[in-house]
């Protein structure tokens, strides 16, 4: 064999073990490359997963909340009703004492309702 031809093997042997260690190199950082990955998408999912979580519990006291305050207002309105009826009544029996006719005593009840219903609070709490 001659020097040429000697050359050309050490440098075709050379040229595969240095590839040959440059893609286990390149392989082994791939790998730590998509670990590290993989591990930065499950701590992300996590963070998520709490998130929705968090959001479930304060939908869940929302709703809670507003059935408190859903429950409040029909009391309120039926207490409202209620109050709002008895002075009509009241304000009815005094007009027929005053000689209202029945045939306007419907009239006097929806424009005496309309007048509290109306009026804003200030004058309702001195009628």
């Amino acid at each position: 064999m001659d020097a040429k031809t000697l050359k050309t093997i050490l440098a075709a042997i050379s040229g595969i073990v240095l590839d040959w260690v440059g893609g286990s190199r390149a392989f082994k950082q791939d790998i730590s490359q998509e670990a590290g990955n993989g591990a930065a998408l499950k701590t992300d999912v996590e963070y998520i997963k709490r998130g929705v979580d968090d959001m479930r519990l304060e939908q869940r006291a929302q709703g809670l909340r507003f059935d408190v305050l859903s429950e409040r207002v029909t009391r309120m309105m039926s207490n409202d009703t209620l109050a709002l009826a008895t002075l009509v009544a009241a304000y009815l029996g005094v007009a027929k004492g005053l000689g209202l006719k029945v045939k306007w005593v419907n009239l006097a009840a929806v424009g005496i309702a309309a007048v509290f219903v109306l009026a804003p609070d200030a004058v309702r709490q001195k009628i």
